[in-house]
């Protein structure tokens, strides 16, 4: 609760040390990509359907998280403004859009693209370190420091706090940006319960309800291709269900990676004993905390260490149980 008193916490201070590692190496990327790179007036005088779905849905995104820590700051909500921020920068600056901007960046040919890439990058990562300077002084300083481009400011403690750009504010990019992350997330999710091999690629097929849906997964199949490994897509309203595959439905969209059997057999096999293995150790840990004198006599932090294992053993079982399910209802 806002205004409380609150123990302090080895692990959430280890997470924060997360957090400015996240900013520093997210800023090195940015940093190394803009070499060269003159700040000029490109992002005005360009209209917003010209950006890529990246750049449109991360400005969208920034507009909002603007509004949101202003409205916290003004209302002394300052651990919900630190929230929003740790949201934005770690899940969708970083997870997603830094991802994405290696489609362009690294693409040779398309100059503009590129030029309209990086402009977003900086303007974006400026008003990130501008937002985030309140909570964390020195990192932010010492990095808007190193961006290019002449500043009117010596320092970023007088620099101007962001405003949000109504332009980009468009709940049409926000939907189709959220299909692009739910479609990707639902095939890394199937990676991971079929325990693909990271580098493997993937065949994809999309049976589609609506026209306007599959058009959207053609546009934008060069980013989950990216994203998830996908070597084939295949689209249709009237796809077949391969015979044995693992399947997912997201929005309007039904998504189907083939599989063969025998793989699926072994699959299901790794899964029966890292179930019985965990179940052994979540045994282990149990007869400990059952145990009066072991509760009595150890130290606290050592028994709340053994509840945590009990509760990681116990969430392990659970999500290899459910993979084991799904892979069976697959089998038939």
């Amino acid at each position: 609760m806002p205004g409380s008193d609150l123990k302090l916490s080895e692990s959430r201070t280890e997470g924060y040390r997360h957090f400015a590692n996240k900013i520093w190496n997210a800023s090195r990327f940015a940093l190394m990509n803009l070499e060269g790179f003159h700040v000029d007036k490109i992002a005005q005088e360009v209209p917003p359907e010209d950006f890529s779905l990246p750049d449109r849905w991360i400005r969208g995104r920034l507009n909002q998280v603007i509004r949101e820590v202003h409205q916290s700051l003004e209302e002394y909500k300052f651990n919900e403004a630190s929230h929003t921020l740790y949201h934005f920068i770690w899940h969708e600056f970083c997870d997603w859009y830094l991802e994405m901007t290696k489609l362009y960046l690294y693409k040779e040919g398309d100059r503009k693209r590129q030029n309209l890439t990086q402009q977003t990058l900086i303007e974006v990562l400026d008003a990130i370190l501008r937002l985030l300077h309140p909570f964390m002084p020195f990192i932010t300083e010492e990095i808007w420091q190193q961006l290019p481009g002449c500043k009117e400011n010596e320092s970023i403690m007088v620099a101007e706090f962001p405003k949000p750009h109504e332009r980009y504010d468009d709940e049409a990019v926000a939907s189709e940006m959220g299909l692009v992350i739910e479609v990707t997330n639902a095939l890394r999710n199937i990676r991971g319960e079929m325990n693909l091999p990271p580098g493997e690629q993937i065949t994809v097929l999309f049976r589609t309800r609506t026209e306007e849906v599959e058009r959207k997964l053609r546009e934008n199949q060069s980013f989950i291709r990216f994203l998830a490994l996908v070597d084939e897509f295949k689209f249709g309203q009237d796809i077949e269900k391969p015979l044995y595959s693992a399947f997912v439905v997201v929005r309007d969209v039904e998504i189907f990676v083939p599989m063969e059997r025998s793989r699926m057999e072994e699959e299901a096999k790794r899964l029966q004993k890292e179930i019985l293995k965990a179940e052994k150790e979540s045994a282990f840990v149990m007869k400990k905390l059952s145990n009066e004198q072991f509760l009595s006599k150890a130290p606290p932090e050592v028994v709340q260490e053994v509840k945590e294992k009990a509760l990681e053993f116990r969430t392990q079982r659970e999500k290899l149980g459910e993979s084991l399910v799904k892979i069976k209802e697959r089998l038939g």
